[in-house]
């Protein structure tokens, strides 16, 4: 039989449990809370498998009003309303969620930041090569680790120079395969912040020179980078 003591000591107050069974917490004729044995605690869940489940409403996000629905709110002090609502949903359409509302009107949504101070996000890869990569699979339908990527870089710059770029990305399935076959980067030229494209596919992995150019006036350029006309033409066979 297990015995539930309590107690104080130096100040605080302890709920001590002498042997390995959970314990439960109820209020209001209902059941709350559980810590299970393991040290695991389950709001709302009588189970939990993770140091802490929160189980709530089974439903998307609450779109007006002030009746939430989910499983977590992270709120601030200093009477702010804005809050940060997660939950679940199953059935048609099922999908997790997180959205950054107002207390007093879940119609609001306000802007979330993912690691604001610095960082890379991965959406489908464990290993994002710039500020944001994205990874899948060659087929939604596929159960091989072949996965196709792309990521997104940005950089904040004071001349002429790139300013960000899209780059795509294949693997064959071997961890030091991943090989770039294609990039498109948007460069700066002069103090007007006139921008351009550029267009490079790649030649087995190896990033290759422009291949087509844009510039800030709309000319293009497909084998050069100074094109006067739309389009200009360069190949071993004709200037312009």
């Amino acid at each position: 039989m297990n015995t539930v003591s309590l107690f104080s000591q130096g100040g605080h107050y302890y709920q001590w449990n002498t042997g390995n069974g959970n314990m439960q917490f109820y209020n209001n004729g209902a059941y709350r809370m559980i810590i299970d044995s393991s040290g695991n605690v389950g709001i709302g869940a009588s189970v939990p498998a993770m140091k802490l489940e929160s189980m709530g409403t089974n439903a998307a996000a609450a779109t007006t009003g002030t009746a939430a629905n989910g499983s977590l709110r992270l709120s601030g002090s200093g009477g702010t309303s804005m809050v940060l609502d997660a939950g679940v949903q199953g059935g048609a359409g099922a999908h997790t969620w997180l959205q950054a509302t107002s207390s007093a009107d879940l119609s609001q949504g306000y802007n979330l930041a993912l690691n604001p101070n610095g960082g890379s996000v991965g959406i489908g890869t464990t290993s994002p090569a710039s500020i944001l990569s994205l990874g899948g699979t060659s087929s939604p339908a596929s159960s091989s680790n072949t996965a196709n990527y792309l990521s997104i870089y940005g950089d904040r710059v004071a001349s002429d120079g790139d300013v960000g770029g899209i780059n795509f990305y294949n693997n064959d399935g071997e961890a030091a395969n991943d090989k770039k076959v294609a990039a498109v980067v948007a460069g700066r030229t002069g103090d007007n912040y006139g921008g351009s494209l550029s267009f490079l596919p790649s030649s087995n992995g190896v990033e290759a020179t422009t291949r087509m150019y844009i510039n800030n006036s709309g000319n293009v350029g497909i084998g050069f980078t100074s094109p006067a006309y739309r389009p200009a033409l360069h190949s071993p066979h004709c200037s312009t």
